[in-house]
């Protein structure tokens, strides 16, 4: 088991770059889809694979194929996007109002979800290194 010592983040960039490229196969095919250069892709999975000291991708196969870990942190991402996407969705119709009423539910909004300023997401350390796997082979944070 990897000790992880300090928390890390992940922009909601990098995990919907992450995301595309497991759904395109192909770091080129993901650039393409989000409109940047194929080695800007490569250097974000490879900043992302120096942070976390471990191998996302299985480059060897063609086409390639995801590792325990990438897998993982496939459910991660997915999990992540998906929650941010419902809270910005749940407080957009919160929102939805006049005059006063509607700021004090947008300064709700920034006090609530944080992330939605920022769009960073922190993972601590500990819930890496006590991941459990059910019969299907899927993580439980």
């Amino acid at each position: 088991m990897i000790a992880f010592s300090n928390l890390m983040k992940f922009s909601d960039e990098l995990l919907k770059t992450y995301l595309t490229i497991c759904e395109q196969g192909s770091f080129s095919g993901a650039a393409a889809t989000l409109h940047k250069s194929q080695p800007a892709v490569s250097l974000q999975i490879a900043s992302l694979e120096k942070q976390t000291g471990l191998r996302f991708f299985n480059r060897s196969e063609r086409p390639f194929k995801l590792t325990e870990a990438g897998s993982i942190f496939l459910q991660f991402a997915r999990e992540v996007i998906n929650k941010s996407n419902e809270v910005d969705r749940s407080l957009r119709e919160l929102a939805i109002g006049t005059g006063r009423d509607q700021d004090r539910r947008l300064n709700f909004r920034r006090r609530l979800h944080p992330v939605a300023n920022g769009k960073r997401y922190q993972i601590q350390a500990s819930q890496l290194d006590n991941l459990s796997f059910n019969s299907a082979s899927r993580a439980n944070l």
